[in-house]
């Protein structure tokens, strides 16, 4: 029998009713009652009936399990979802009691990372809502509809009164006192969900709140929101909106607004203004405009976007993030000299130096001018720290910028130094244990109170499990990463998580799940408005043996500013610069692709790729001389024979060679023989690539090498060996790749290795296969 019955269920479906028709002690959990301390707190006094003595969990864990009886014991615990992951393992430490029953039942059961463990020894068994509702035989009715038939059956006197208290985060005994009401009677006789708190007071479900608010008049609300002012604005802000009082917002949230600049609350920030007509914004507008945008929101970003320094800032951070950094510079340079405060000018420096720095120009100097100029503002000091780390990556700096950001009370600028830990990682510097307790440190501290942390955080753990090459354990945190970030939407976040989640199911060969995966990010691009997946729907059809469709939209995708385009013309067998790797190193590794960063000479586009620069238009006969140099320097007479078979052609050689040093090919010369420095084949790197994208082998191979010149048939014969051994290899692997026989349909001995007894027959008869 398990010793742990954990039920998950939304609001409504009896968990509470269900949990208290058991035996056992009882903890009911409230919001911010789910830290270690806090748990065992409650457990200790619900098991023992006494009050705990002092000190830390773990003596507290220890000091419980000694004065626990050896018997068999029951606990219940509602609301498990109010718990933080370091709560909910010590409330799992119970198990150490071999007497320990537990009944756990909240909305979700995140916080409970040894739970499929539990489960899958036999321990732990888990409910759905389903399930709960077969076992109890309850039928569930909304919660907003319950407590609405509820309010309705109160005598209206009691109702009136319990209305006059819409607006309040919760309610003190005085509160209920004065309107002639009780927590008792109020919850006993009507019903209504209401969890009494130390210290006299009541907190009220949300869905009571929300019902509260829709009855009460605007007398009400005005009262209210003046009442709790000082303590509680953010809520006083949402009563004013509720009561079309924006210029009352406007004068709550200009004292915050320069620490929600310094310190990056842009959560905050779209939560007090995001509700209010544009035109009310005034002084605020930029500040809403540069909180929609660090979400992902770009239109909005834009269509708030005016011309104050603010707004400037917002544009340029746009055209940086869409490649386009000359544009960004000069919008940084015009916001610097707008700036209002030092806030937004350290602001629009750091655009400007970034554009600057993509520009190739060196920006060390200037840099560590900001550092000195930000230094009175400790969490824009940080974010300097974390962009001179960018320019110069050093992971020694970064887990030192990462313990100062925890230690100062900035977790959301810790991220950033996690980031350029893990980027260190695939460098291969630095810690993987390291790094991981790293991010547990930065999870631990969203769910103490920066909740918005939490989608980066488990975001960057799943670059490490990816690193690892533990994929299942990438996607848990990749899961719980998306859910976070639709909690407050952060659309940007959000979207780089799906993302890597469509990679890494394609990496297992969940075709299924990555389909479903693209589906929402296709719905959730039209209603957001950014743009559409075409990279991974192209991964998509590449994995389900459709290069065909996948080849245009990387195509596409290639010509892009930003990291897809990156990934992109990897894939496509062209080459990136060295430093531009680390940015797509997660996505290299999930497609166990290696990129190439010099020259590359392509036969299917008839171009020569340099990275960072346009491509090299070729003519036929500069192709065949590119192709010539590849196997070796030589003289143009030398090149003319490898070429043509015919050293008399040397001057159409040289003459070829000198339009291709016009065009800054990088040929060049060594005595009297001219080389190809650094150069690879589109096609030998699609042939690598192939041997872990199957999809990616050139089946068109031969009709790229078309010609009579022996130059042609020296490489056609060499990389058709290659191809016909890459879909051998897949096909003893059981996985043959569709058309592979075409690559050499009059190879009996091929045909019969690959399997294909269709075309070997054709072949037996004399006829061509077509």
């Amino acid at each position: 029998m398990p010793r742990i019955v954990a039920i998950e269920a939304p609001a409504g479906y009896g968990k509470t009713t269900y949990l208290a028709s058991l035996p056992g002690a009882w903890v009911g959990l409230l919001p911010g009652e789910g830290a270690p301390e806090e748990v065992l707190r409650l457990v200790y006094r619900a098991l023992l009936g006494q009050a705990p003595p002092p000190g830390p969990p773990a003596k507290l864990m220890r000091a419980l399990l000694d004065k626990l009886p050896s018997s068999e014991f029951h606990l219940r615990v509602d609301d498990v979802h109010h718990l933080t992951p370091e709560g909910a393992d010590f409330l799992l430490g119970l198990l150490q009691h071999p007497g320990a029953r537990l009944y756990l039942a909240g909305r979700d059961l995140l916080p409970f990372r040894l739970l499929p463990r539990l489960v899958a020894s036999g321990e732990a068994e888990v409910w759905g809502p389903e399930e709960l509702l077969a076992r109890t035989g309850f039928t569930p009715r909304p919660l907003e509809e319950e407590v609405e038939r509820r309010l309705a059956a109160m005598p209206p006197g009691e109702r009136e009164a319990l209305v006059s208290l819409a607006g309040l985060p919760f309610w003190r005994h005085k509160d209920l006192e004065a309107r002639g009401l009780s927590h008792h009677h109020l919850v006993t006789v009507h019903g209504l969900p209401i969890q009494r708190a130390k210290g006299g007071t009541y907190w009220p479900h949300d869905v009571l709140k929300e019902a509260l608010l829709a009855r009460a008049d605007e007398s009400v609300l005005l009262q209210n929101a003046r009442a709790i002012e000082d303590l509680h604005p953010e809520q006083a802000a949402r009563l004013y909106t509720l009561v079309q009082r924006p210029e009352e917002v406007v004068r709550l949230a200009l004292p915050r607004a320069k620490a929600w600049l310094e310190e990056s609350q842009w959560p905050e920030v779209v939560a007090w203004l995001g509700p209010l007509p544009e035109e009310s914004l005034g002084p605020l507008r930029g500040l809403l405009a540069l909180a929609y945008l660090e979400r992902g929101e770009s239109a909005k970003a834009l269509r708030l976007a005016g011309g104050d320094s603010l707004s400037l800032v917002v544009q340029a951070l746009y055209a940086f993030r869409s490649g386009k950094a000359a544009q960004a510079k000069d919008l940084a340079t015009q916001a610097i000299a707008q700036a209002t405060c030092p806030l937004e000018r350290i602001l629009a420096t750091r655009v400007a130096l970034a554009a600057r720095h993509a520009l190739g120009e060196k920006v060390d100097d200037e840099v560590a001018a900001l550092l000195s100029e930000s230094a009175p503002f400790p969490a824009q000091h940080l974010a300097v720290r974390s962009f001179q780390l960018y320019i110069n990556p050093n992971y020694t700096l970064a887990r030192e910028g990462l313990e100062f950001s925890l230690q100062a009370g900035y977790p959301h600028r810790a991220v950033a130094f996690l980031q350029a830990m893990i980027r260190a990682l695939f460098a291969e510097e630095g810690s993987v244990e390291e790094v991981l307790a790293a991010s547990e440190r930065v999870l631990a501290e969203g769910h103490r109170g920066t909740r918005f942390v939490l989608p980066y955080a488990h975001v960057e753990r799943a670059h490490v499990f990816v690193f690892l090459d533990q994929l299942q354990s990438a996607v848990d945190e990749l899961e719980r990463g998306i859910e976070e970030a639709l909690l407050w939407p952060l659309w940007n976040v959000w979207r780089s998580a799906m993302e890597l989640l469509v990679e890494v199911r394609l990496a297992q060969g969940l075709l299924t799940e990555a389909k479903a995966l693209l589906e929402a990010l296709e719905a959730r691009a039209q209603e957001v408005g950014f743009e559409p997946p075409k990279l991974h729907t192209a991964l998509w059809h590449l994995f389900s043996g459709r290069p065909d469709l996948a080849r245009p939209l990387l195509e596409e995708v290639a010509k892009e500013p930003g990291e897809r385009a990156i990934l992109a013309s990897v894939i496509l067998g062209r080459p990136v610069a060295e430093e531009a790797r680390a940015t797509v190193a997660p996505s290299l590794r999930l497609l166990r692709h290696s990129p190439w960063s010099g020259p590359v000479l392509s036969l299917r586009d008839r171009a020569l790729y340099l990275p960072g620069q346009e491509p090299i238009r070729l003519t036929e006969v500069e192709t065949l001389v590119l192709l010539g140099l590849l196997e070796g320097p030589a003289t143009p007479g030398e090149l003319a024979e490898r070429v043509y078979g015919d050293e008399e052609r040397a001057h159409a050689v040289h003459t070829a060679l000198h339009r291709l040093r016009s065009k800054n090919a990088p040929v060049r010369t060594h005595g009297r023989r001219y080389v190809l420095e650094g150069c690879r084949l589109d096609l030998a790197l699609s042939l690598e690539a192939a041997r872990s994208i199957p999809h990616l082998l050139p089946l068109d191979l031969p009709s790229l090498l078309p010609g009579d010149e022996p130059i042609y048939a020296s490489w056609r014969a060499r990389l058709l060996a290659q191809a016909k051994a890459v879909a051998l290899e897949w096909a003893q692997r059981g996985k043959p790749i569709p058309g592979a026989h075409l690559l050499d349909p009059e190879d009996p001995e091929y045909l019969d290795a690959l399997g294909h007894r269709a075309a070997l027959e054709v072949l037996k008869e004399g006829v061509a296969w077509q």
